[in-house]
């Protein structure tokens, strides 16, 4: 059971369940507030519990102003997935047969699988959907380019990595791209894709590899520093 209380400038998801004390919670990613809270108590007594607290709300939502996590998937309170900035609505649908799949239409994702389905099978289809999309935005970028580049990218993949948002392998002209990266927007993934091609003309990172940065994405001092506000959920 869901509703929402409005605490001062505060929007506050309560969501009533089987328990006996209340727990606040901000998502990190969002600033979304949400308390847990016993179906028997009353809305007074969590607005009470709200006020308590309210310096430490205030506090956390202040620090993830300058920093946004990028949250892992949590099969366990499964109510959305965040894809390339959206944050879309997640429905599971049971069905009785193959093939198991994620679909989305519009702001919707509806996620089809068994009602046995394991947690690691339903990350699976996640994993593998998220990827999809991904590679196929990754192969659009690397294709407009390398026209403009005049270079030519033989391969590229994707997989998680919690330091790095790409590599680029020079010799095989084959680059990685982070998986996290379908997650948040478009302009970022973007701006990974040109620095790893860059990296086909200029190893390093110094002076010349900069001035190439500056001929073919002029603002990328701007997105480097707002993609490592970035931190990917460890």
């Amino acid at each position: 059971m869901k509703s929402i209380i409005k605490f001062k400038d505060l929007k506050i998801e309560i969501k009533r369940k089987r328990i006996k004390n209340l727990y606040l919670k901000i998502k990190n990613t969002t600033g979304d507030i949400f308390v847990h809270a016993p179906i028997w108590m009353k809305e007074e007594k969590i607005v009470q519990f709200i006020h308590k607290k309210e310096n430490w709300i205030r506090g956390k939502l202040d620090k993830i102003e300058d920093k946004t996590i990028i949250e892992k998937v949590n099969l366990d309170s499964l109510d959305y997935l965040y894809v390339f900035g959206d944050k879309l609505e997640i429905n599971i649908k049971y069905v009785d047969k193959n093939p198991l799949y994620l679909k989305r239409r519009g702001d919707i994702l509806t996620l089809y699988i068994k009602s046995d389905t394991s947690q690691n099978r339903q990350r699976e289809i996640i994993r593998t959907w998220y990827r999809e999309n991904l590679m196929k935005e990754i192969g659009v970028l690397i294709d407009k380019w390398e026209k403009i580049m005049n270079i030519q990218i033989k391969e590229f993949r994707t997989k998680s990595m919690k330091t790095r948002w790409g590599t680029c392998n020079i010799s095989k002209r084959r680059i990685w791209i982070n998986l996290e990266l379908v997650k948040i927007p478009k302009e970022y993934l973007e701006y990974v894709v040109v620095h790893e091609m860059t990296h086909i003309f200029e190893s390093g990172h110094g002076v010349e590899f900069q001035k190439l940065m500056d001929i073919y994405y002029p603002n990328w001092r701007v997105k480097d520093l707002e993609l490592n506000r970035y931190i990917i959920e460890k």
